[in-house]
């Protein structure tokens, strides 16, 4: 495979190339794919695949599709800073098509830079990267069709790492819509609210990456502090709508947006309504689990747009915020292992079915590339966590998909800064603070793996 990137760009932080290719007729074909740090995949405009299935420093996982399109399109975000959820690791896209009559490699890709997304802001949790906010004077869905949008770019070749192949079973992807509507009415701007702090903003510069506030292209939750509700009523600054899921869900949040005007909308989400002075019977609190769980879309003309978040959220009560004259329909596409759905469970107790269905969904939401400890503030793949929920996927599953990618990650892991014979404490990361137990659960696991999986390599 062919590793390319834009030329002078490898090193940025918070970035996202399109490479796109067009072609001539809609054909069937085979997709083999790798990136760093991420990719999502549109086909003539639909949504199709996120990735990659992460890998240890030095390697990358490859997927292969199969599917049926004209216009190809891969984007690709690189972070450039330390987190638990994704490696720092030096940017590249390498992809190969193959069709009934033509192969196609990464330079046979246009790229292309989206400025849409605001680079400069702040991180969204100390353990992952950065938040999402976008600036938006037309729908992307222009581009994925073969409009000219954006600049193109020029690229160069860069080096690929080891590649590896990927274990788990492609993801679910399927459509949520809310429940029901908890609570509308109107928010004013008080400035008497104090502004939230977080060590995920206030230890950038002190060997923990990300943009210093002095740099903010955007204020994000400095802004929603200062948001006040006011159930059925009318007249603020904004107004708002509680959507409920009806439960926690892991997934890329998407919009559909109608803009009479130019204005903003938020979307602020958590797994609970929280209950605070000032703030309401129903607040849903986007720094409850010390993250910035808010994304931002701020349209300059009017107009129809369809976002989406790049990477998955952790929801079950989504909080719009818009201005006025800005409608949107608000839905969920999960991002769930797909083999918990065959574990069948049937009791007379109505109580136990809930507990059953409660356990199948946190294992899917844990386990779509690795064992992780989280699907929200984290996405790491913690040791510990990891010999109860390989339990849980050998029961739910029969099988050791997410079990073996996350063992074979440990076995290559890069253990710079650490003491010798210490392994890191959550991997893929780049972190050099450890628990020092955790190692020994690593040996615990392993024993057990062998045990239960003595023919696999």
């Amino acid at each position: 495979m062919i590793g390319i990137w834009a030329k002078g760009l490898q090193d940025q932080m918070n970035i996202t190339l399109a490479f796109r290719l067009n072609l001539p007729s809609k054909k069937q074909f085979n997709l083999k794919l790798t990136a760093a740090d991420c990719y999502k995949i549109y086909l003539d405009g639909k949504f199709f695949a996120f990735g990659p299935q992460r890998a240890a420093h030095g390697y990358a996982r490859v997927a292969n599709y199969t599917a049926r399109a004209k216009n190809v399109v891969i984007e690709v975000h690189s972070h450039q800073i330390n987190s638990y959820c994704w490696i720092e690791q030096p940017a590249f896209f390498a992809c190969e098509i193959q069709t009934d009559d033509k192969n196609y490699t990464s330079s046979d890709f246009s790229c292309y830079r989206l400025t849409d997304r605001v680079q400069r802001v702040q991180r969204y949790s100390f353990q992952r990267c950065f938040t999402e906010i976008y600036k938006m004077s037309e729908d992307r869905s222009l581009f994925y069709l073969g409009e000219e949008s954006f600049e193109k770019l020029q690229t160069v070749n860069v080096d690929l790492p080891i590649l590896l192949q990927s274990y788990v079973d492609e993801p679910k992807y399927n459509l949520h819509f809310p429940k029901n509507l908890v609570e509308s009415g109107a928010v004013v701007i008080n400035e008497d609210l104090p502004i939230w702090q977080s060590r995920a903003h206030n230890l950038v510069g002190t060997g923990y990456r990300g943009f210093l506030k002095s740099e903010w292209e955007e204020f994000l939750t400095d802004e929603t502090s200062k948001f006040e509700y006011l159930p059925n009523q009318t007249g603020g600054k904004f107004e708002y709508k509680t959507y409920d899921f009806g439960r926690a869900i892991t997934g890329f949040c998407e919009l559909k947006v109608k803009a009479k005007n130019k204005g903003v909308i938020y979307v602020i989400f958590d797994e609970i309504l929280w209950k605070e002075a000032g703030k309401g019977e129903n607040h849903v609190a986007f720094e409850r689990n010390s993250c910035s769980s808010v994304h931002k879309f701020i349209f300059e003309k009017s107009g129809e747009y369809s976002v989406c978040t790049f990477e998955p959220y952790l929801m079950r009560y989504a909080l719009v915020v818009s201005d006025s004259g800005i409608e949107s329909e608000i839905s969920l596409r999960d991002y769930e292992n797909p083999n918990a759905d065959n574990y069948i469970f049937n009791s007379n107790d109505e109580e136990v079915n809930k507990l059953v269905d409660a356990i199948k969904a946190t294992f899917a939401q844990n386990a779509t590339d690795i064992l992780m400890d989280c699907p929200s503030r984290e996405r790491a793949g913690w040791l510990s966590d990891s010999y109860f929920s390989s339990e849980a996927e050998y029961i739910l599953t029969g099988k050791n998909q997410a079990e073996k990618a996350f063992l074979e990650n440990y076995a290559y892991a890069d253990s710079k800064g650490l003491p010798e014979g210490v392994v890191p404490m959550c991997y893929p990361a780049d972190t050099q603070t450890f628990i020092p137990n955790w190692t020994m659960w690593y040996i615990l696991e392993l024993e057990k793996y062998a045990k239960r999986w003595p023919n696999d390599d």
